[in-house]
């Protein structure tokens, strides 16, 4: 009975370990725990070997009593790899620093971990790239600056750059002889700008004072600015001399260039000057998906000072592909940073290279020369909006009325399906029929009014955000007031197996002569209403019968979203309901892949991605970024507008964490669970027995 007790007393113990074990937090991993606390490997360039194009690194941890392991891989002389078997190739030191000397090469990548004195990993892997070409190790140099690294096996160049920053442009002297001097500019040390590379040969010959200004078109922030410079010829390299400045961004901005006469068309950009600007950039961005989202700019993007012109013109067609969007955003540089700083971005009207609303514009352009001719303009080269609106304002009264009325019988006699194709896509037809518009309703005497939008359709968009191009040139005959009218209506009729969170809307044109069937095709900006999402956003525009007439996607180009002002628009032929829904099917609207300017070798080297391979320094007439066809203006204080080629950085030892593999952690309130539950085990077997014996 006293045995029967003292069992029923060890099994009700163990029953009250193991719940305590179980409410107890499970112990995080090391890992978690370094996440926590701010663990982490650094890496520091010690010494350069000039002639092997080998570095000794220094790694350390903040970790208090941990060591770390350090391998290296070459994904393309030693082949795919899992993350277990490079650490397994580990060289593990048992301190806080450790030295390992590194190879430069293509596909050389180098991997750390934090371990415990038994050798196991405590951290994520930290991931150093040292892939490159030879001949470009300054690249490390520059980017892990080490006023104290000891070079070895090749003489150091001994060079005093007599670097000096006035007003964030670099002034400084290169060597003669050398075969290639590098500029970056650096913040919070990370690469601001791309290395502009000077190379001196037969042909080109940098030597001497040189400036560097490329920087001030990066400066958008108060801060400590540094530039680091570097020389090399053959085997033997310089130090980095490192400079720095403190900018302080002044209040007022450059004024930005007029967008409103910039235009975007055949891959060509062109805009009038600002005066008293130093220059300009103009960045070429993609969108793969219609407009929704546009990627960072495109290498081929550029910046010119030209002082000496009107207009900046630039030709970016070689850097366009069909499928995709592209739009420029274009900023006036400041003469001096520190008193004005550079203008903010303004962009170009979206531009389509499958030139599908061109041909229309070319054959509009066309037919508004003969109607001027028929009455009695002289021949013009080309009728655009500018063109037309000189004609007009020369004109007398009577003259202004025949030119109007003679341009709406022009933009009458055109086909309405291609006109609409043009005046959704087309900058150059949306203005010359915004102008005829307004010489049209002038002489007509039409006034457009502002849309007039029900209270129950005000809760759903934002009524001051409409405009409407095309108004006026539908007006009856007879009427003076023409505006959009926009009411809630009923979407009962919206197949809810497809559509989702749908709102409906009545848009009809207040004064048009048939709302039905439009003289002139009407072109909408709007908000997107309130609760839809613009990434699933579909357009059904109905027919009388409540069928639907047409469905405006993006990937079919029937709108364009605006994502600055969160607008859509889209082009019309006839009013009537349109619902704004969400497609439950979202390859409507197709994602958007990414393509970064830099791409980054991937992780896991089991999967492994080739560099980019790096520009070769003697052929400086193929920079990586290159220009325009303009002509630029021949200093030779500015490299950077001559032959100098900016290029970017193919290797970086900077840290990049990628989760391990291998991986351990304390878990040992699992393990004393485990050998509780089977003491428990064990003790009920034994007292099973024992009851059965007897």
């Amino acid at each position: 009975m006293k045995m029967k007790k003292a069992l029923h007393k060890l099994l009700a113990m163990c029953m009250v370990v193991m719940s305590i074990l179980f409410i107890m937090p499970n112990t995080i991993s090391y890992a978690e725990q370094s996440s926590q606390t701010g663990d982490t490997i650094t890496c520091k360039i010690k010494e350069f070997d000039m002639g092997n194009k080998t570095f000794k690194i220094e790694l350390s941890t903040n970790a208090s009593g941990c060591g770390i392991a350090c391998a290296q891989h070459n994904y393309n002389s030693q082949g795919n790899m899992s993350m277990d078997e490079i650490f397994a190739s580990a060289t593990k030191e048992f301190s806080s620093t450790a030295t390992f000397t590194v190879n430069v090469g293509y596909g050389n990548q180098v991997y750390a971990w934090i371990i415990d004195q038994d050798g196991n990993v405590l951290s994520s892997v930290n991931k150093y790239s040292f892939s490159t070409y030879p001949g470009y190790a300054h690249y490390f140099l520059l980017e892990n600056y080490n006023p104290d690294i000891v070079y070895t096996n090749g003489d150091e160049i001994e060079y005093d750059a007599n670097a000096s920053i006035n007003k964030g442009i670099l002034n400084f002297t290169i060597l003669p002889q050398m075969t290639d001097t590098f500029v970056q500019v650096y913040y919070n040390n990370k690469p601001l700008t791309a290395a502009m590379h000077y190379p001196t040969s037969s042909t080109y010959d940098f030597a001497g004072e040189q400036k560097y200004d490329n920087a001030i078109e990066y400066m958008d922030e108060s801060g400590t600015y540094e530039w680091r410079i570097i020389t090399y010829k053959d085997d033997s390299y310089s130090k980095v001399q490192s400079i720095t400045y403190d900018y302080v961004k002044p209040e007022s901005k450059m004024p930005e260039v007029d967008i409103t006469k910039a235009t975007f068309e055949k891959g060509i950009v062109s805009f009038p000057t600002v005066e008293g600007a130093y220059g300009y950039t103009c960045y070429l961005y993609r969108s793969f998906n219609n407009g929704v989202s546009f990627n960072e700019y495109v290498l081929g993007s550029t910046r010119s000072n030209q002082y000496n012109s009107d207009v900046v013109t630039y030709d970016y067609s070689n850097y366009l592909k069909e499928g995709c969007l592209y739009k420029v955003g274009i900023r006036t540089l400041s003469n001096d940073i520190t008193a004005v700083a550079n203008s903010d971005e303004l962009f170009t009207d979206v531009y389509n290279p499958s030139k599908e609303g061109e041909d229309v514009d070319n054959n509009l352009k066309d037919t508004l020369n003969n109607v001027l001719k028929e009455a009695g303009v002289d021949s013009v080269e080309k009728a655009d909006a500018d063109t037309l609106n000189t004609i007009y304002d020369k004109a007398s009264d009577a003259d202004k009325v025949t030119i109007a009325k003679a341009l709406k019988e022009g933009l009458d006699s055109l086909d309405t399906n291609e006109l609409k194709v043009a005046l959704q896509t087309n900058s150059d037809t949306r203005a010359s029929i915004e102008a005829i518009e307004k010489m049209y309703t002038e002489t007509a005497g039409i006034t457009i009014d502002k849309p007039d939008v029900s209270a129950e359709a005000g809760d759903l968009i934002e009524a001051g955000d409409i405009s409407v191009i095309g108004a006026g040139l539908n007006a009856a005959a007879g009427v003076t007031n023409v505006g959009l009218k926009v009411t809630k209506e009923d979407a009962a009729s919206v197949d809810s197996a497809l559509y989702k969170n749908f709102v409906s809307l009545g848009i009809t044109l207040n004064g048009a002569d048939n709302v039905n069937d439009l003289a002139i095709p009407v072109r909408i900006t709007m908000p997107i209403p309130k609760g839809v999402d613009i990434s699933k956003l579909v357009i059904l525009h109905l027919n009388a019968d409540s069928t639907v007439n047409e469905k405006l996607t993006i990937a079919n180009g029937g709108y364009i979203y605006d994502g600055v002002n969160r607008t859509i628009a889209f082009t019309v032929t006839h009013f009537s309901t349109f619902i704004f829904a969400e497609a439950d099917d979202t390859s409507t609207t197709p994602t958007n892949p990414t393509t970064p300017t830099n791409p980054t070798t991937p992780a896991n080297p089991t999967t492994p991605a080739n560099p980019t391979t790096p520009e070769n320094p003697t052929t400086p007439a193929n920079p990586t970024t290159p220009g325009s066809s303009v002509t630029n203006p021949t200093t030779t204080a500015e490299p950077a507008q001559s032959q100098a080629t900016e290029t970017d950085n193919t290797a970086s030892a900077t840290a990049e964490t990628v989760t391990a593999s291998p991986k351990t952690g304390d878990n040992g309130s699992m393990a004393v669970l485990w050998v509780l539950f089977a003491g428990c085990a064990i003790t009920a077997f034994c007292y099973a027995k024992k009851r059965v014996r007897r």
